[in-house]
């Protein structure tokens, strides 16, 4: 189960963007959120991403694609072959920079 994700240097998205669905508030509604036993907090069983047009929503859900894409393809990678991203390209220093895709699940 996903319990949170994050993206950093990927097309629109510079600067670490996390997705976090543990639920931490003082009104949590149970039907909604999953407990388990080691969990620190409950988790959402659905999130949704709100936010005003050209605010980067669409490419998290790229970003997010591209990753699980990546990993189910890895064993038919070659080792040495170039991973192909798109990196923000406003920044000199983001063009250099690797792009980061982190998955936190339980």
């Amino acid at each position: 189960m996903l319990i949170q994700y994050s993206v950093k240097n990927y097309r629109s998205i510079k600067d670490e963007v996390v997705i976090n669905f543990s639920a931490m508030g003082k009104n949590i509604d149970y039907g909604k959120v999953i407990t388990e036993d080691g969990l620190e907090y409950p988790v959402y069983k659905c999130i949704g991403l709100l936010g005003p047009n050209a605010s980067g929503k669409s490419n998290i859900i790229a970003s997010l694609l591209f990753a699980l894409r990546f990993i189910n393809s890895t064993i038919e990678r070659k080792e040495k072959s170039k991973i192909k991203t798109e990196m923000f390209m406003l920044d000199k220093e983001s063009r250099e920079d690797a792009s980061s895709f982190e998955f936190i699940f339980f």
